[in-house]
Order: structure tokens, then sequence, then C-alpha cells
């Protein structure tokens, strides 16, 4: 093969590598920023409980009510949002992994190709 056509396939390779550095920049950024934002939902779901409605507070049938209200249309789906966030955080991290594995291909490939570029050069200099 001719030392341009490795050429170009270096220059394709670094720049396929480069892309999938940016892409694991950015995934891990998010991943960071959605770590950040479980803490702090898991840290305030205790929140929406509040205040506890107990016999000394609030009691009755209304209390009932409110309270089973209150677990369906705020905590309930506040657990499910965060249960999103962790599977999107899962999703980042494999991603993350997956992205590396093509990395670690590409990487490969390149090497095989500036061996195969060195010897196309070696072969057209005997020529």
């Amino acid at each position: 093969m001719s030392v341009e056509f490795y050429r170009n396939r270096i220059r394709e390779t670094e720049n396929a590598i480069q892309a999938a550095n940016e892409k694991i920049a950015r995934l891990r950024a998010c991943r960071a920023h959605l770590i950040g934002q479980e803490i702090i939902m898991g840290d305030t779901k205790h929140t929406f409980k509040e205040p506890e409605l107990t016999k000394e507070n609030w009691y009755g049938k209304h209390a009932d009510e409110f309270d089973a209200e209150r677990e369906s249309e705020v905590v309930g789906p506040y657990q499910d949002l965060l249960n999103e966030v962790g599977n999107t955080i899962e999703k980042a991290t494999n991603e993350i992994s997956a992205t590396q594995d093509v990395i670690n291909f590409q990487s490969s490939l390149l090497s095989n190709y500036q061996i195969g570029l060195e010897r196309a050069i070696e072969r057209e200099k005997e020529e």
C-alpha cells in the first residue's frame, strides 16, 4: 500500500481518537454533575415528608388523605426521578468505558498504520 494511504489512515485515526477523547471528557463532566445532583437530591428527599403528620399535630381522615397524596404525588415521583438520575449515571459510566475501548482499538490501528507507513517509505526508497 502507498505512503499516501497510510498517511490518510493515520490522520483519520488520530481524528477519531481525538473525537472519542472529547466525548469522554463531556461524558465525565456530565457524570460528575449528575453525581452532584444525585447527592443533593438524596440529601433533601426527607424534606418532602415534613412536617410529619402525627396525632399530636394533625390526624384524621384528611391527614391520612393528605399523607397518601403527598406520598403518591411528591415522594414517589421524586424517588423515580432520583432512580432515573442513577440510571443515567450508570449509562454514562458504561458509555465512557465503551468509548475507552474504541480509543484503545483505534490506538492499536494507529500503531499498525504507523508501522505500515514506515515500511511503505522504506519500499519507496528502495525503488
